[in-house]
């Protein structure tokens, strides 16, 4: 685990943004890749491991921090066509939740939105976070 602490921070934020969402019950079910969890998520998906990942009946959350030199990159591109799969094995609520500067909040969001277009995307609600206060849901 040799990530820089805005990478750690955007981690932070996606799991405080999924703990949100899920019922206080299922939060001991969150993987991140943060010193204060156990360990590593332990899932790897398409060679990858994510930086969060939660998943329980109802639904599958995975969770990536993206620098800001890392978003418009073949192995952003191909980190999240794994994961994009991977959340497509189960038949639940599916969730994509991207974390990224404030600087970087429109690239990954303009990303994530060309994608949608371009692919049959409709079936996985894609979370867009900046590490303060922006969201957009697509």
């Amino acid at each position: 685990m040799a990530e820089s602490k805005a990478h750690m921070d955007f981690v932070r934020k996606i799991v405080s943004y999924i703990e949100t969402s899920i019922p206080a019950c299922d939060k001991a079910l969150i993987q991140a890749e943060l010193p204060e969890f156990y360990s590593r998520t332990p899932r790897v998906i398409g060679g990858y491991y994510p930086d969060v990942y939660h998943k329980n009946s109802r639904s599958i959350i995975i969770g990536e921090a993206k620098t800001d030199n890392d978003i418009e990159t073949t192995h952003t591109e191909k980190q999240i066509n794994c994961y994009i799969e991977e959340a497509r094995c189960y038949d639940v609520e599916r969730h994509i939740v991207l974390c990224s500067s404030v600087f970087s909040f429109a690239m990954l969001k303009n990303m994530i939105l060309r994608k949608k277009r371009h692919k049959n995307l409709d079936d996985i609600t894609f979370h867009i976070l900046d590490v303060y206060a922006k969201q957009a849901i697509v």
